[in-house]
């Protein structure tokens, strides 16, 4: 579909999130982002049994890690691996990594 479809849908939802957050139905707001063939399209796409699966992986991965907020790193370096939480700048990254790797 596209990153420019993408983008056009990730307004949509997040322009209608009183609406669906209170009901939970998203097709309403997705609708209205994609032509109706590219909306058939991602229905059929995400009839797909798999998504569910891949989803539900992801989610139990995170637990897993016990991620509790976003964005979540995980560094991995000679058998080490740090997690580091929250919103880190490039210059404070660029400096752990630079320690770590010296």
């Amino acid at each position: 579909m596209g990153v420019p479809k993408l983008l056009l849908v990730m307004d949509a939802l997040f322009s209608d999130q009183a609406l669906w957050m209170q009901d939970g139905k998203l097709e309403a707001s997705v609708s209205k982002a994609l032509s109706h063939e590219d909306f058939l399209k991602l229905k059929k796409i995400m009839s797909d049994p798999g998504i569910d699966l891949a989803v539900e992986r992801e989610i139990q991965l995170g637990v897993k890690s016990e991620i509790k907020s976003t964005p979540t790193m995980f560094i991995s370096y000679v058998g080490k691996k740090q997690k580091v939480e929250g919103i880190v700048t490039y210059l404070v990254l660029k400096q752990f990594i630079d320690s770590i790797v010296k």
